[in-house]
């Protein structure tokens, strides 16, 4: 496990982890049994932290830096067990994109944790609008855990690396 701050302040310490990461999956888990969680971010750096954590976690992920992005890979691949998605964002907003993917009949299913470090008013609308579960920004990989576990998404494996 790792902190974000800790992967902001050092590639090297950020390299590491993908590292364990990928020792992790390679061991505990074939790449194909994995659940697929699609994280929906324009920030290149918190992508990555976001992949590092769930890929520790033994989930496959999937990052986009647009709804739009987001939008055409569900289409195509709509067993995708979970989205990350983060609601301020160029082009569409997470709360515009969240609105299509709970209108659609076939998405509408895949349970979405929005992450925000707006106020818990955005929190509180996105709840609203349909979504499963939340995350403020900045966040760790317990509380990332900790929101999936409410979900009860099994296939990551994560039991034995958490618990």
């Amino acid at each position: 496990m790792f902190n974000t701050n800790l992967c902001k302040e050092s590639n090297h310490i950020c390299l590491q982890a993908s590292f364990i990461s990928k020792k992790l999956q390679s061991k505990n888990k074939k790449k194909q049994d994995r659940k697929t969680i699609l994280v929906v971010e324009d920030n290149k750096d918190l992508q990555m932290v976001a992949r590092l954590m769930l890929e520790t976690l033994l989930y496959k992920v999937v990052t986009v830096s647009t709804g739009r992005e987001g939008l055409k890979y569900l289409h195509e691949h709509s067993r995708t067990a979970l989205i990350l998605l983060d609601i301020m964002m160029p082009e569409m907003t997470g709360l515009e994109f969240l609105s299509i993917v709970k209108q659609d009949l076939v998405l509408k299913k895949i349970p979405i944790i929005i992450q925000s470090a707006l106020t818990d008013e955005s929190i509180q609308e996105g709840m609203a609008m349909g979504a499963s579960g939340y995350v403020q920004k900045p966040y760790n990989q317990e509380t990332l855990y900790a929101a999936i576990k409410k979900l009860n998404i099994k296939g990551g494996g994560h039991e034995r690396i958490i618990n």
